[in-house]
């Protein structure tokens, strides 16, 4: 797409830096799939009001609290979990279910 043309281009006149990149929703990296029609109206329109807002940076999805499965908060209520801590999460939050591996 358009981002990996900009960076070959970038290498090719000698001016790409490594750094890291966080794009998202806002930037059309990230979508939703479409919700199956069986979900109830008012829930797919919660969805489509959540996605507005973190495409418009209102919302963040790691907002806190943030409570991983054993029941330990790693986000308190109010604050946002910074790039750093989301790169470096190896664990799941409470409701998902599934083990992540040791290595």
């Amino acid at each position: 797409g358009a981002y990996n043309a900009e960076i070959a281009q970038q290498v090719i006149d000698g001016k790409w830096k490594a750094e890291s990149v966080w794009f998202g929703m806002k930037q059309g990296f990230i979508k939703l799939a479409p919700l199956n029609p069986i979900i109830p109206k008012t829930v797919g329109d919660e969805v489509t009001k959540l996605q507005a807002g973190i495409v418009a940076g209102t919302v963040h999805p790691f907002s806190g609290p943030v409570v991983d499965q054993a029941g330990a908060v790693r986000v308190a209520k109010g604050a946002v979990m910074s790039d750093n801590d989301l790169n470096a999460m190896k664990y799941y939050v409470r409701g998902v279910e599934g083990k992540l591996s040791e290595n």
